[in-house]
């Protein structure tokens, strides 16, 4: 939902056609919209156009799994703890540049500008999980979560931490920061 919630795919997807055009043309409401349709997927309150519930086609699940996975996820965008493998990284990265495209289109049509409200709203809204994620992916390299500062220097940086976050494979074992996420999900698998 955060990748294409912007452009009201899920709104689309359940007959919610009006909202959808809604959120394919602000943002998802500038965002607000996405993150309070993800909750109420997450609480399992969300409905279609006819008013059904839409809930999870897997009922093996039981509450205390829900409530898991729940804090599996907020712990990944909110803690500085912990290690993550490449994948969660560039999906941040995707949800980013999907977000400052959408706010600067925004920004642009409303104000004749690339920057804004629209802009300046979604940075405060994911400045926390991106360092969060960045930190995290530092520490399955085995480095310090300080080295997310190395993108402060102009292009060398960004580059930098692109290469080395995104490309570079983290340790193989555990390290100080934790066990090898690419492990630990195939022991949840299994």
């Amino acid at each position: 939902i955060f990748i294409f919630g912007g452009i009201g795919f899920h709104r689309f997807y359940v007959g919610k056609w009006i909202t959808g055009l809604l959120y394919l043309f602000t943002g998802g409401f500038l965002y607000f919209g996405v993150i309070i349709d993800l909750i109420l997927i997450l609480k399992n309150k969300f409905r279609d156009a006819q008013g059904r519930l839409v809930v999870s086609v897997n009922k093996k699940k039981t509450l205390g799994e829900e409530k898991a996975r729940r804090n599996i996820m907020l712990k990944m965008l909110f803690s500085f703890k912990g290690r993550i493998n490449r994948k969660p990284y560039w999906m941040m990265m995707l949800v980013v540049l999907i977000g400052v495209i959408v706010t600067s289109v925004i920004n642009l049509v409303t104000t004749g500008e690339d920057s804004g409200i629209a802009s300046t709203l979604f940075f405060l809204i994911i400045v926390w999980p991106s360092l969060a994620i960045q930190v995290k992916r530092w520490h399955d390299r085995d480095k310090s979560g300080w080295w997310v500062l190395i993108s402060i220097i102009p292009i060398v940086g960004t580059i930098w931490t692109i290469i080395a976050n995104g490309f570079l494979t983290g340790t193989e074992s555990s390290n100080r920061f934790g066990e090898n996420p690419l492990k630990q999900n195939k022991k949840v698998i299994s």
